[in-house]
């Protein structure tokens, strides 16, 4: 009789257990749904009100680029519905932007519902230019897309602006100008550029100093402040090394004031002794944050190419600097790119590696 009420005692605990597991295992699948936590490999975004509408979508979307889309890929699909629905695009100018699945696969902080809502109303107007200095500008307020050319050779400037459409938001506005103009203009470069890894015209000063910033810092934080609008994610990691006298909020202005002189025309708000002063911290920063100075040549390389700005002649002493050193091509960004280029290697200008940029 013992025998039985233990062998029972175990199969009902069993029972129970099981129950237990299986309701806990419903709570945190409807947990999941509801507040859209993030499981490994599967996530549904907000904008999805059920699986039914996000099975509909993916099917509409399979149709339109002739894929099989996979399950663990519907969220970022599910963003460039917003490009599907949008009859304000073209459709050659919706297939510049469905070309940004690659951009938000590899952004996994970006505000997806806002990017959702900016590229549902986004349009475009193309007209002459208003000034030499700027081919396009995007409001996110308005959803306007202004290109200030009608010969925008491969979309350069509509994909440059597109990327600024589908990141900037109420949060991501109070970035720093040039910080996210170099992000923009990089992750144009490279996701959508032949050649990625030299920049002669667009933002060439700020692009070196978000490469700066990856080496200084680490890509993932760079990422990861650019998404989210927040730059305290990167000077907090700076202020920790800064003994230099000179506050970080001040140090990043510096860069950002000089930034501004030469791709703007701005007056300077500091003088040219304080940019200097400037420039041997950020250096003293990097050998504090990295005293066994691990990559130290791609950090000096790209430290003395964003000081550029402070010099007399910015444009002539970029270009010298590079004719001498050549090309750094390396990725930051773009996970594909990175497949192919996550080390370093400097190549000689007329040597440069061109390569298949995938859409």
């Amino acid at each position: 009789m013992g025998k039985k009420r233990k062998s029972g005692s175990i199969f009902l605990s069993g029972l129970y257990y099981f129950i237990i597991l299986y309701t806990l295992g419903n709570f945190w699948s409807m947990y999941l749904k509801n507040y859209n936590v993030k499981e490994p490999m599967l996530q549904y975004s907000n904008i999805v009100t059920d699986s039914n509408n996000l099975d509909g979508i993916t099917k509409k979307l399979e149709k339109e680029f002739s894929i099989n889309i996979e399950e663990d890929k519907k969220d970022e699909y599910a963003v460039l519905n917003s490009v599907y629905e949008n009859n304000n695009l073209t459709s050659s100018e919706k297939k510049v932007f469905y070309g940004f699945y690659s951009v938000i696969d590899d952004f996994v902080d970006m505000d997806r519902e806002s990017a959702y809502d900016s590229l549902s109303r986004v349009y475009v107007k193309y007209s002459s230019n208003k000034n030499t200095n700027v081919l396009g500008d995007y409001n996110y307020k308005s959803g306007k897309i202004n290109i200030y050319t009608y010969n925008d050779k491969n979309n350069e400037v509509l994909i440059h602006e597109g990327i600024h459409c589908l990141f900037n938001n109420d949060k991501t506005e109070s970035l720093p100008i040039g910080f996210t103009e170099g992000m923009s203009e990089l992750i144009a470069n490279e996701y959508f550029s032949n050649d990625p890894f030299y920049e002669g015209n667009s933002y060439p000063f700020e692009i070196s100093y978000v490469k700066m910033l990856c080496e200084l810092v680490g890509t993932d934080t760079v990422i990861k402040a650019f998404s989210t609008g927040d730059f305290t994610l990167i000077t907090n990691k700076v202020d920790i090394y800064n003994n230099s006298g000179i506050s970080t909020y001040k140090l990043f202005d510096i860069y950002e004031d000089s930034f501004s002189r030469v791709t703007r025309g701005t007056n300077y708000k500091y003088n040219l002794s304080e940019r200097w002063d400037a420039y041997d911290a950020m250096m003293n920063i990097y050998k504090s944050m990295h005293p066994n100075l691990e990559n130290y040549r791609d950090f000096n390389y790209l430290y003395e190419l964003s000081a550029s700005v402070f010099e007399e002649n910015p444009t002539e002493f970029y270009a010298d600097y590079i004719n001498y050193y050549g090309v750094l091509e390396k990725a930051y960004i773009s996970s594909n790119l990175k497949s192919n280029y996550s080390t370093s290697k400097y190549t000689k200008f007329i040597d440069r590696e061109k390569v298949n940029a995938k859409r």
